[in-house]
């Protein structure tokens, strides 16, 4: 288990480089890798234009989901759920908020995020989960910088992504919230 110890976790490296995979609504889906693994994120971006710094980040982190629920993970939740207000509060207070689904949650375009070996080897039957959530989403902190100049299409409706790399803030419920403590 030292491999998972926080200061295991400091050691590591992290990276990734978002790209562009579906739209949504109001938001899109942004596909990137973690410790190998295919992975997505939900984004919102703010509709006013950024500030001259850049637009504060907020890393939304979902809570226990379970395995036979993961990859039908909605990047879309119901207006009225807890989750999209949160979404919309940020975002409507001018902040980027990336959503991951993390290893093993969600299907996009019919292709489902990789990891849910994970789910099966770890999903509430030990405490190690929150730990590989974490290292989802400090790969994808590490892809913030890559957001500015991912190429999205046109119809994306997102005419500037500059982003304030002093200003990120992480926030979770629940299990997301053990990540985000991690």
């Amino acid at each position: 288990l030292q491999e998972f110890s926080v200061e295991a976790l400091r050691a590591r490296e992290y990276r990734s480089k978002p790209e562009w995979v579906a739209k949504l609504a109001e938001s899109a889906v942004v596909a990137y890798e973690s410790d190998g693994l295919r992975v997505y994120s939900r984004m919102d971006v703010p509709a006013q234009p950024p500030p001259a710094a850049g637009y504060p980040v907020l890393v939304f982190v979902h809570g226990w989901v379970g395995r036979q629920a993961a990859p039908e993970y909605d990047f879309a939740p119901a207006a009225e759920s807890q989750t999209a207000q949160l979404i919309k509060t940020y975002v409507d207070a001018g902040f980027v908020v990336l959503t991951p689904g993390l290893r093993g949650h969600g299907t996009v375009n019919g292709i489902a995020a990789e990891g849910i070996e994970f789910l099966d080897a770890w999903d509430n039957a030990s405490y190690l989960s929150p730990i590989f959530y974490a290292i989802d989403v400090l790969n994808l902190v590490a892809g913030i910088p890559h957001l500015e100049t991912m190429p999205r299409p046109e119809s994306s409706g997102i005419a500037d992504i500059r982003i304030d790399l002093e200003n990120i803030h992480i926030q979770g419920h629940s299990q997301g919230a053990d990540a985000a403590l991690t």
